[in-house]
């Protein structure tokens, strides 16, 4: 297993959600995105939190395959014979699935430092599972609290590195039309507490 970084967050209470005001300007910044996901935002609250880890990059691609090779995991979409990939909007593709995260004829060479993609719930839980086991630690999921206070800090700031958009700092709106290298935006995108791609780069889908 490659080298693990983890980032230690401090106990203490954070403001969780977002203001009236700044749920208006992400909808008038995006347009396209389903306001009900902005709306459940709402109300911001403080919510205290006990010390705990995250790790300071996504899971890698590398990280995955490691796992994969002792385990012989099966994820999901494998199981299922296809994937969601984003281009100018998410669409399923047969055949997607980690290993070719854009559909059959996509490859995950050259990649090894990017994040894993195409990987369910039950995949990342059988991922910390194993982990736990390999390195003797207690490794899970981080709840919505945990991640949120780890990605903003404890101000209520909209994005990782402040309340302004800069599409500079980060992989999104189709820009580079892939993932990138974990780290590729650091630091000047990083969280108030150092950890990285908490905004862009890969995005979750319920379906």
């Amino acid at each position: 297993m490659s080298a693990l970084l983890f980032i230690t967050i401090p106990a203490g209470p954070f403001l969780m959600g977002s203001t009236s005001d700044q749920v208006a300007q992400l909808k008038a910044r995006f347009p396209d995105l389903d306001p009900r996901l902005l709306d459940r935002e709402l109300p911001q609250h403080k919510v205290y939190l006990k010390q705990y880890q995250i790790g300071k990059y996504p899971v890698t691609v590398q990280e995955f395959s490691e796992f994969v090779q002792e385990t012989h995991f099966v994820t999901t979409a494998e199981k299922r014979g296809f994937g969601f990939t984003f281009t100018l909007k998410f669409a399923q593709i047969n055949g997607a699935d980690w290993r070719h995260p854009f559909g059959p004829d996509s490859t995950i060479e050259g990649k090894e430092r990017h994040p894993v993609t195409q990987v369910s719930w039950f995949d990342a839980l059988a991922f910390c599972q194993w982990l736990s086991t390999k390195l003797d630690k207690s490794f899970r999921l981080p709840t919505e609290a945990e991640w949120e206070k780890a990605a903003r800090g404890v101000d209520g700031r909209i994005f990782p590195w402040g309340n302004a958009w800069n599409p500079l700092l980060l992989n999104a709106e189709y820009r580079l039309q892939d993932t990138s290298p974990v780290g590729a935006f650091s630091p000047a995108s990083d969280s108030p507490y150092g950890v990285s791609d908490m905004a862009g780069n890969v995005r979750s889908v319920a379906k």
